[in-house]
């Protein structure tokens, strides 16, 4: 077995233990003083001309959210991408769009790390998306 196909074997262990983990401790949402952000959706498609992904962004707390920033990972495929600064008012949601630059990923199941935050406030969800 060559030495890439072993790492990524690897690399999808470890996500999915990290998933598990997540999945077991419940990460539906953090606090920090008033402050709670959601991560309520998370999805990819592939159009042809490239990878898009998405996600629904929730203050659930009570106080605004400022210089929010929102980041997409596919460790797998060795994708990120970033939406810039924006700020959520108590029960504001958005939807951010990720231009994630891969005209050539397969199709299959990944592992989707969203982080969104500020220097007050984190959230960080794990999903599992299905490209077609």
């Amino acid at each position: 077995m060559s030495q890439s196909r072993w790492g990524e074997k690897i690399m999808k262990k470890l996500l999915s233990i990290i998933a598990v983990m997540f999945l077991l401790l419940g990460t539906s949402a953090i606090a920090v003083s008033s402050s709670k952000i959601s991560v309520k959706y998370v999805d990819a498609y592939n159009d042809g001309s490239g990878l898009t992904g998405m996600a629904a962004i929730k203050n659930t707390g009570t106080g605004s959210l400022h210089n929010l920033h929102a980041t997409m990972m596919i460790p797998e495929l060795g994708l990120i991408a970033s939406a810039g600064s924006f700020r959520l008012s108590s029960g504001d949601s958005t939807v951010k769009q990720f231009l994630l630059d891969s005209e050539q990923a397969a199709a299959g199941e990944y592992y989707v790390r969203v982080s969104v935050g500020n220097s007050k406030a984190r959230r960080v969800v794990y999903r599992i998306i299905t490209i077609e």
